[in-house]
């Protein structure tokens, strides 16, 4: 009888800690070439169609202060969430070695950012969060002074999602509670 109980008290605790949710993680990275970037949809427009997506003669290239790159991470949240907890946003820019200082300015999808000196080097913000919701992030590199290379782009999203209705757990511990009482039944009768 003991091992019994022990074994229902570890089969109960198990589905418990199965049935929490567990924070998730979404990681969508976008490699930028002269043509084009790795994701078709990266410069597709939303709300304004005609803009075009890039300035310049290469899409990966911004070559001076008019020049800019325009772009968007989309996601999809699976399981859905509870909470989004933190995100940031990483732009990979190398300079192209012409020119001795170079300068950019990131929008983030909320505020511009500027970049300081470009080396080859990663440039990472905070994201505000209720920016992501509706699974999309719009992002721009614009060029302030000089030449330089956009990478890549990298979208990291940490999220709770909603936690799931233990169902199954509920009717096989009241199906376990049903045969034990079977079990105690016939025990009775013999």
């Amino acid at each position: 009888m003991k091992k019994f109980l022990m074994f229902l008290c570890t089969l109960i605790l198990f589905f418990l800690l199965v049935g929490s949710a567990n924070a998730l993680q979404i990681v969508d990275v976008i490699n930028f070439n002269s043509s084009g970037a790795d994701q078709a949809d990266a410069f597709v427009q939303g709300s304004n169609p005609n803009t075009p997506a890039w300035g310049g003669e290469y899409v990966n290239e911004i070559e001076n202060e008019c020049d800019y790159l325009n772009f968007y991470h989309y996601f999809t949240f699976d399981p859905a969430f509870e909470t989004i907890d933190s995100a940031s946003l990483s732009i990979e820019l190398s300079d192209d070695g012409c020119d001795r200082r170079e300068y950019a300015w990131i929008w983030d999808g909320d505020s511009w950012h500027g970049s300081g000196e470009i080396d080859d080097e990663t440039y990472t913000y905070g994201v505000t969060l209720s920016l992501l919701e509706d699974g999309d992030l719009f992002a721009q590199v614009d060029g302030r002074k000089g030449d330089f290379y956009v990478n890549s782009s990298t979208l990291t999203i940490d999220y709770t999602p909603v936690a799931p209705v233990p169902e199954p757990a509920t009717i096989f511990l009241m199906g376990l509670g049903l045969f034990g009482m079977v079990g105690i039944r016939r025990r009775m009768n013999k």
